[in-house]
């Protein structure tokens, strides 16, 4: 999909993400697959944002991907003021975070800004949207991507299905009448994540459907289950979510 999405026009990807988040698959496999140059930023580099701002001119980077987090360290560091600087080309992949209204502003910077949505039991990105410089109220997480489908329940509940979507959690075995948690069993994850429809027919996040489950750096946490493993540890004398 993103081979498409992205056309051919750029040559060098900076990949800044930790190999421990699902969407770094995609900085190593993109251009590898494509025939590109994957450059990497080293952890140092990614947590300093002139550094990494640095970088990205004196390589002539086209693609980068990080969260709204990163391009905003890069805003910081003077990202928007050496436009003139920077390749063309550089076209721009921003997700793992709700997409803030303010990073409108990389529009300026770039031909393509895409805000990608996608959580990691249905691989990396399900939806994508090309953010405009202009526009009211909260950017759009798009429509999904090729060989995905997007249903939402009674609830307000983003269901994805399609190729993308995992069989399950590592060394987890569902017994058959409780299925693991997002997973239905017939091919469909449940997000968690509160959605709806514009006008327009592009996907908009909402929030979560409850406070039960958190991300901390990426990672899903269940509240629930560290209230469960305390309660052990504790004897049940103490509880804390």
């Amino acid at each position: 999909h993103f081979s498409e999405e992205l056309d051919s026009d750029w040559g060098r990807l900076l990949a800044v993400t930790t190999f421990q988040f699902d969407i770094s698959v995609l900085e190593y496999m993109l251009p590898l697959s494509t025939g590109r140059e994957c450059i990497i930023a080293d952890s140092k580099t990614c947590r300093n944002g002139p550094k990494m701002l640095t970088m990205l001119i004196e390589e002539s980077v086209d693609v980068m991907q990080a969260t709204p987090t990163m391009w905003q360290l890069l805003i910081a560091a003077g990202l928007l003021k050496r436009a003139e600087e920077l390749s063309p080309r550089l076209k721009i992949l921003c997700g793992g975070e709700p997409f803030p209204a303010t990073l409108r502003s990389l529009c300026e910077i770039s031909p393509m800004v895409l805000n990608c949505y996608g959580p990691t039991e249905t691989t990396i990105w399900s939806s994508t949207h090309r953010v405009l410089p202009d526009g009211d109220g909260p950017v759009p997480i798009g429509r999904p991507i090729r060989k995905t489908r997007f249903e939402i329940s009674d609830s307000g509940e983003l269901l994805i299905g399609g190729a993308g979507v995992a069989l399950g959690y590592f060394q987890r075995t569902a017994a058959p009448s409780r299925p693991l948690d997002g997973f239905s069993g017939d091919g469909w994850y449940a997000t968690g994540d509160r959605v709806r429809v514009d006008d327009d027919g592009n996907y908009i996040y909402l929030g979560r459907l409850n406070d039960s489950q958190v991300k901390v750096r990426g990672y899903r946490i269940e509240l629930g289950e560290v209230e469960k493993a305390l309660s052990q540890q504790l004897d049940d004398q103490c509880r804390c979510a």
